[in-house]
């Protein structure tokens, strides 16, 4: 995954579509692997063997049910790199992932992400995820 942190602009416009969880606008990368992509990662840590990731859609397991989700990306890209994404996500299956391992639920396209929320598993590192960030060429970004 951390060659996808390069093809993410670090200021990256980002709409997740919907009514749940993760849905809402995010104005950077980092908010958005924090509020989105990490706290539905770490829902498949026990069970990273049966989860994938291929390019057309995500297959795998928590807790033996099955995930078998489908995630459209709609990109806009400048100098190699996406500035703007505004993506589609099989609700359903998120909301219920999320509803089995969180405490709390809800969200709305409409919502502004200029807060972290990392859900139950905490802040992630973020200096490891800077590290991975800058553009697809190996430069790192200057500020």
């Amino acid at each position: 995954m951390t060659k996808l942190f390069t093809l993410i602009h670090k200021n990256v416009s980002f709409t997740v579509v919907g009514h749940h969880p993760i849905a809402g606008h995010y104005n950077d990368l980092m908010h958005f692997y924090v509020n989105a992509l990490r706290r539905v990662s770490v829902l498949f840590m026990d069970h990273a063997d049966k989860f994938e990731i291929h390019p057309v859609a995500i297959h795998g397991g928590c807790e033996s049910d099955e995930f078998d989700i489908v995630n459209v990306w709609v990109t806009r890209w400048y100098e190699d790199q996406m500035v703007e994404i505004r993506t589609y996500i099989d609700a359903p299956k998120i909301m219920d992932a999320l509803h089995k391992n969180e405490i709390w639920w809800n969200g709305t396209t409409t919502r502004e992400n200029w807060r972290y929320m990392p859900g139950p598993a905490g802040m992630p590192d973020l200096k490891e995820l800077e590290g991975y960030m800058g553009y697809p060429d190996g430069r790192k970004y200057e500020d």
